[in-house]
């Protein structure tokens, strides 16, 4: 019995120990409590502090605009420029976050000279005080009063800007115009190449610049490469030059519509072209009395053999002959006149230019004129230049109007033509040239270089299997690279078929 009351004894003295225990835990747990209540209290007020602080820095309660990282000065006017005095004004009240009641205030502050003395009538016709005019109604009386671009069409003068003398000017004029307009990118990108110079222009239109940033930077590096390749002493050496000596007396400027670009003389090259003399020659006027005589003696007109049904005349050419009726006055007789157009030789186009048709004896080269990107045949089996008359038509090129004459195809069918384009201007790999061409229908190619245009290069050149053409003009040399053909077979008549394997065969 003795253990078992000193065990419950034990027992009971373990209980009383947890008792106590539990207790002063309980008394930490409210102390805890009361300590969390506290700290919840000192964040709502922490919280409620942020609250405001962030109220301040952001301007709802407090104004914020005493608290700058920088100095800002208002930007001043005098009457000059008012675009861009409300631009940096705008630009001002957002950054000084100035309220919209105080706009109009901190303008008129910074106004001087003409621009004061207007608004100093601006108020006395009004019938508010200036706390209660608006920045948007003030901004647009002095922009009505000041600006000087309100009648002007900034995208109309975009469209029409040309580069005329160095490329920073060209962008400065640009960047003028464009800040008046809104435009995408790409859009801005294509006005700003096709206003610069053709020799810059051409290679630039090759990358296809999508952005205005990517066009200039492109406008740049090719100026700076034409500029080494034709420096300034290169032009002015070239001006003495007999060949460019054309140049400097006729301004090289293209008279068409379609490229309203002009072409500094001195940067292009004008091949000689034959007188208008070697092609067609003046009309000769022979008088009534004169035929009768050549028709009594049984002679030909045009040289002094008989004239019999087989006779061959050794001035073979093609004549138009009007022939009046006899009148009794003198003044008639000169009236009374047989007119003759005559050629050195009959005008001929062969099949290839005409069906387009690939052979070993030409040579297709691509040209521009403008931003027309012409078909270029050189064909030494035609005698003459031809130019298609519809592209003639389209780039309202200036003609003459020649007498009838006919063009000798290579299979006995003839072309009637009437007109002629004299000192015709084209852009062929880098090189200006300039040839009198005859107008025909052309479907195949827009142009025809013949006999005509190749006697004016002198000593050629011309490799066939790698199509490649070098002359020299002058003390310069030239290489004109052509395009390769596909197929090259000959047809003699009809229509040609294109075969499997890329041959041709006539049908």
């Amino acid at each position: 019995m003795t253990t078992r009351q000193k065990e419950m004894e034990k027992l009971e003295k373990t209980v009383k120990d947890n008792a106590q225990s539990i207790q002063l835990q309980q008394s930490l747990l409210e102390e805890n409590v009361v300590n969390i209540e506290n700290l919840q209290i000192q964040m709502t007020e922490v919280c409620s502090q942020l609250k405001e602080l962030k109220d301040l820095c952001s301007g709802r309660n407090v104004d914020q605009r005493m608290i700058r990282v920088g100095r800002l000065d208002f930007p001043r006017f005098n009457g000059e420029d008012v675009e861009g005095w409300l631009y940096k004004c705008n630009h001002f009240f957002s950054m000084d976050k100035t309220p919209v009641h105080l706009k109009t205030q901190y303008a008129v502050i910074n106004l001087e000279g003409v621009a004061l003395q207007w608004h100093q009538g601006y108020i006395t016709s009004q019938d508010r005080n200036i706390e209660a005019i608006p920045w948007g109604d003030y901004s647009r009386s002095i922009l009505n009063r000041f600006s000087t671009r309100l009648s002007e069409e900034p995208i109309e003068e975009l469209k029409n800007l040309q580069q005329t003398g160095t490329l920073q000017e060209y962008c400065d004029a640009f960047d003028a115009l464009l800040n008046r307009v809104k435009l995408c990118e790409d859009y801005a990108a294509g006005l700003f190449v096709a206003g610069l110079k053709p020799e810059i222009r051409c290679l630039v239109k090759i990358f296809k610049p999508k952005t205005l940033r990517d066009a200039m930077a492109m406008a740049k590096q090719q100026e700076i490469v034409y500029s080494t390749l034709f420096g300034y002493k290169e032009i002015k050496k070239s001006v003495t030059n007999p060949i460019t000596a054309v140049q400097k007396s006729n301004s090289t400027v293209f008279p068409y519509k379609a490229a309203s670009t002009s072409v500094n003389p001195s940067a292009t090259l004008s091949l000689p072209t034959p007188p208008a003399a070697k092609m067609i020659k003046p009309i000769r006027k022979v008088s009534s009395k004169e035929a009768e005589e050549k028709r009594a003696k049984g002679e030909c007109f045009w040289c002094p053999e008989k004239y019999t049904p087989n006779h061959n005349c050794k001035f073979k050419q093609i004549y138009n002959l009007e022939i009046a009726a006899d009148e009794e006055s003198e003044q008639v007789l000169e009236n009374d006149e047989i007119q003759i157009q005559q050629m050195q030789m009959d005008p001929q186009i062969s099949l290839h230019a005409l069906m387009g048709v690939p052979s070993y004896s030409t040579m297709k080269i691509i040209g521009t004129i403008g931003t027309k990107q012409l078909q270029i045949l050189i064909d030494s089996g035609s005698t003459h230049n031809f130019l298609d008359s519809n592209l003639a038509i389209k780039l309202q090129c200036p003609t003459q109007e020649v007498s009838a004459m006919s063009v000798t195809v290579a299979d006995g069918n003839k072309l009637p033509c009437a007109k002629l384009c004299p000192n015709f201007q084209w852009l062929m790999q880098g090189v200006w040239f300039k040839a009198d061409v005859l107008l025909l229908p052309l479907k195949n190619y827009d142009m025809v270089l013949g006999v005509q245009w190749l006697q004016t290069l002198d000593d050629i050149i011309w490799n066939f299997k790698v199509l490649t053409m070098q002359f020299k003009i002058g003390n310069q040399s030239f290489v004109l690279k052509g395009s390769h053909n596909i197929g090259g077979g000959a047809v003699v008549g009809g229509r040609c078929r294109q075969q499997e394997g890329g041959s041709q065969q006539v049908v």
